[in-house]
């Protein structure tokens, strides 16, 4: 299961304060200016609502149980900003809560740890005691960035103290590092769940790198496109073999990371080296929706097996083991359904699915999941 949580932050009157997805992506939790509310994302049902006088601007969930991190937001928060609150939702009440002196920018929990984001510091608490177990000094940090591997290996990704660097902390192998991943500011920084890849993308937001987290290396680099835009989220797919990444363009743009789908590539790819771009990798599939501000990542559950008759596979081992539950005939290749969801801060989900073989994604469902209000 390796998607990392992914939020937006949504600015202006009437808007959605947060969106974000849990650990699998199973659920989304919604910050609203008058409380939040927790949903099923595939398919869409509200599983609980909670009203308030103020604001919530980070909601964060932990699996699917009834603990929620809390933190007020907009114009008139209903806690602090500079505190987290520890929600049961069983009890409908707060059990316990954490103070700092500056506004909290984003909170990340598994089941073992509690990661809270400030501006220029992140700290790292236990869960169960809430013990104070590392600090670590960042880069300024509005956004909030940090990544939490939901997974038994703890690995914590933040911002190093430098522009556009990347801290990494392994800490079954007692071993910390730091890589130089952009040259300018870092405004996306996901970990798959098991913690062993990381994307990253710069506030120029026209390239997407992937690293490997065991040893620092740049296993490959996306190009989204020429001209500036912000990169809203980055996804990972259970597998880690494919990346969902959208951006304020309006653009959701599906990167495959192994070889069962192709990504684009310019047609004078033999001229890498000299001409610019020549060399780049774009997306495999892409989409365009009417919306600057919005999150995107893969459904939970994988959807079904369509065989391809006739076309070779290299998908080795695991692809022959596949052929055998299906009963295909030799030289069969099995194309998989897969489903990504978007959400939007203007309140609209989209459900779309798309094949291994196919060029094309396709709107299954849309709908709106919350109402705009002032």
């Amino acid at each position: 299961k390796n998607i990392r949580m992914i939020s937006l932050k949504a600015q202006g009157p009437g808007s959605i304060l947060h969106i974000s997805f849990n650990q699998d992506n199973s659920c989304f939790a919604c910050g609203e200016h008058d409380g939040f509310f927790v949903a099923d994302a595939c398919p869409l049902k509200e599983r609980f609502r909670r009203e308030f006088d103020g604001g919530f601007g980070e909601v964060e969930m932990l699996n699917k149980c009834n603990i929620l991190a809390l933190v007020g937001g907009g114009a008139n928060p209903q806690y602090p900003k500079n505190k987290v609150i520890i929600w049961d939702d069983y009890q409908v009440q707060s059990i316990t809560e954490l103070a700092f002196q500056s506004d909290v920018k984003a909170v990340r929990m598994r089941k073992d740890r509690i990661v809270v984001v400030l501006e220029k510091r992140t700290d790292i608490y236990d869960f169960v005691e809430l013990k104070l177990l590392d600090q670590i000094e960042t880069f300024n940090n509005p956004l909030g960035l940090c990544g939490l591997s939901a997974e038994t290996d703890l690995v914590l990704a933040c911002l190093g103290e430098k522009v556009g660097e990347v801290r990494i902390d392994l800490y079954k192998q007692n071993r910390t590092y730091t890589l130089p991943a952009h040259a300018t500011a870092i405004t996306q920084l996901v970990l798959n769940q098991s913690g062993t890849r990381l994307a990253t993308a710069s506030e120029k937001g026209t390239m997407v790198r992937l690293w490997d987290t065991l040893n620092g290396k740049k296993v490959a680099e996306y190009r989204r496109g020429t001209q500036t835009a912000i990169i809203t989220s980055i996804s990972f797919n259970r597998e880690s073999t494919m990346i969902c990444v959208a951006s304020s363009t309006g653009t959701i743009h599906i990167y495959s990371c192994d070889e069962n789908i192709e990504n684009q590539t310019s047609s004078f790819a033999v001229f890498k080296g000299w001409m610019p771009l020549a060399g780049d990798v774009w997306s495999a599939k892409k989409i365009y929706i009417n919306e600057q501000n919005a999150i995107a990542a893969f459904g939970e559950k994988e959807g079904n097996k369509h065989i391809v008759i006739g076309k070779n596979n290299k998908r080795g081992e695991e692809e022959k083991r596949r052929k055998r539950k299906k009963k295909t005939k030799k030289g069969d290749r099995i194309d998989l359904t897969h489903l990504f969801l978007v959400l939007c801060a203007s309140g609209k989900y989209y459900k779309y699915s798309f094949t291994d073989g196919a060029s094309e994604c396709h709107l299954e469902e849309t709908y709106m999941f919350a109402g705009r209000h002032g």
